[in-house]
């Protein structure tokens, strides 16, 4: 089932993600009549969406850069010479949208922030805003700060998945590419992604573990110290599996990297007050791990869903 659209000015539906006033629709589901079929941007080229006041969206479909630019001045009026004036133009409108990818079948029950470098919708490749595509919101800077998402303040299970792409060393104790604090270092975090890079002087550069701060054990790894390695060049797809009774199952690249660990933390983050908050690092950020595409959910994803959400992205999977 391919993508589907839909403009609207209500409330979102069950399993959309969005951008504007337009809702967007992967594949897999039946988001009934009141939908229409999205097309498929062509190799190296774009679909443009123009809300209609009946009948559905008028669709434009560009082959490549020069072609969107000569459509989005027709649209827009105006004299732009580069792409990015046009992602820029699209990304601050709430009838229209550009797409460069059909985007895959990911699982959208429980999902409450959703973010993608690849995908024009979310990330409109200007180096300092990238948009949530779930709730339709701007998040600025370098690193990225989410705020406070209260989903993450005392959870008893949540899902994150993520492509995480490495493309240099380091030398300090270790990188954050995704964390959630509250109230400050090591006090009530939530939890983090920790990217290691030689730690304690062991030059096991590129090590990854999930830790997190629970009502019953304090600081504890929930998801397991060195799950994986990655190598500089290579994109690995993350993700964690985590309640509060058993702890944290991580994942890399589409299978479970070994069991569980942090059982009976707890739930996690026992205050709702941040003064430090989740954060993800974009492409033009400083780092040696660089988040390009995070699903998070408030509810544990079954073993069939991280599969799901793995062979959505895993063409973008570099080993």
């Amino acid at each position: 089932m391919s993508t589907v659209i839909k403009h609207t000015t209500g409330a979102t539906e069950t399993g959309c993600l969005r951008k504007g006033n337009i809702l967007i629709g992967p594949g897999g589901y039946d988001y009934g009549a009141t939908f229409y079929n999205s097309i498929v941007p062509p190799n190296g080229g774009y679909t443009i969406y123009l809300n209609k006041t009946t009948n559905g969206p008028s669709i434009y479909v560009a082959n490549n850069d020069a072609e969107l630019i000569t459509l989005t001045n027709q649209i827009a009026g105006t004299s732009y010479t580069t792409i990015n004036e046009c992602f820029n133009y699209y990304i601050g409108q709430t009838d229209k949208i550009v797409t460069n990818i059909e985007y895959p079948n990911i699982v959208t029950d429980g999902l409450v922030m959703a973010f993608d470098t690849v995908y024009t919708v979310s990330y409109p490749q200007n180096g300092t805003t990238i948009y949530d595509i779930k709730n339709n919101l701007p998040s600025v800077g370098s690193p990225i700060s989410l705020g406070n998402p209260s989903w993450a303040n005392d959870i008893s299970a949540f899902t994150c998945c993520l492509l995480l792409e490495k493309t240099g060393t380091g030398t300090g104790y270790a990188n954050h590419p995704i964390n959630k604090w509250n109230s400050g270092y090591n006090v009530n975090a939530s939890f983090i992604l920790y990217h290691f890079e030689n730690y304690q002087g062991n030059n096991q550069d590129g090590v990854l573990g999930w830790y997190g701060y629970g009502a019953n054990t304090g600081w504890t790894n929930i998801g397991g110290y060195g799950f994986a390695r990655l190598n500089v060049g290579q994109t690995f797809w993350i993700g964690l599996q985590f309640n509060s009774t058993q702890g944290g199952q991580p994942w890399s690249n589409g299978s479970k990297s070994g069991g569980r660990s942090g059982g009976n933390t707890g739930v996690l983050g026992r205050t709702s007050v941040a003064t430090y908050s989740g954060q993800i690092y974009l492409p033009t950020s400083v780092g040696t791990g660089y988040v390009k595409h995070i699903l998070f959910y408030d509810r544990e994803l079954t073993d069939t869903e991280m599969t799901q959400n793995y062979n959505a992205v895993s063409s973008r999977v570099v080993i």
